[in-house]
């Protein structure tokens, strides 16, 4: 009876984080917070920031883009290449994702994998709020390889670009509806080429 008393006794901290909601930096530095590996919420979020600054100084890119009042805007997101190289290297289901399509259909310079990319928009908060500043575009990328029940799936997409849409309808020859895309770097071979 003991050991129940104790079981039971956890369970209670674990229904209210599962409970938290919000999947945000608020949220997270939230659970941090809760969870103490964090001495306070402002200091979670803090080194959250951080950590996420450090990581995406490593991915970035920059593409210098002229905006339709002539200025210039210097675009930092994550290289693709960078990105998914970083991916496979911290998910071991990915890696065995990525060597069964690998077993199964060796990319070559004749046969080349199919790039498949995606795009949406979203906006973060109220879904019926008519209030669109926040409307992002997001561009994320995997391979038709990969299989149809994996590309299905959530895992199997790699997200290197997430911008405010009001930012694109600015740039010069670009729209939310038609994104050109950054060079993606070959970790292999040092080249860039475009998707």
């Amino acid at each position: 009876m003991h050991k129940r008393r104790r079981l039971g006794e956890a369970r209670v901290p674990l229904e209210e984080l599962l409970h938290t909601g919000r999947i945000s930096m608020a949220g997270l530095a939230d659970l941090m917070s809760t969870l103490g590996h964090s001495s306070s919420r402002h200091s979670a979020f803090t080194q959250l920031r951080d950590a996420n600054s450090r990581l995406f100084d490593e991915l970035q890119v920059t593409e210098h883009l002229t905006l339709v009042d002539g200025r210039l805007w210097d675009w930092k997101l994550a290289d693709p290449g960078r990105t998914l190289t970083l991916l496979l290297s911290k998910s071991v289901s990915l890696q065995e994702l990525y060597a069964a399509a690998w077993a199964r259909s060796p990319p070559t310079h004749q046969s080349p994998w199919s790039l498949v990319v995606g795009f949406d928009e979203f906006t973060p908060g109220n879904q019926l709020s008519t209030h669109q500043s926040r409307k992002s575009m997001v561009v994320s990328f995997t391979f038709a390889e990969l299989g149809g029940a994996a590309i299905s799936s959530a895992v199997a997409w790699t997200t290197c670009i997430v911008v405010r849409s009001k930012m694109i309808e600015q740039v010069t020859g670009l729209s939310s509806a038609s994104l050109d895309l950054p060079p993606v770097q070959d970790t292999q071979n040092q080249s860039r080429s475009r998707f």
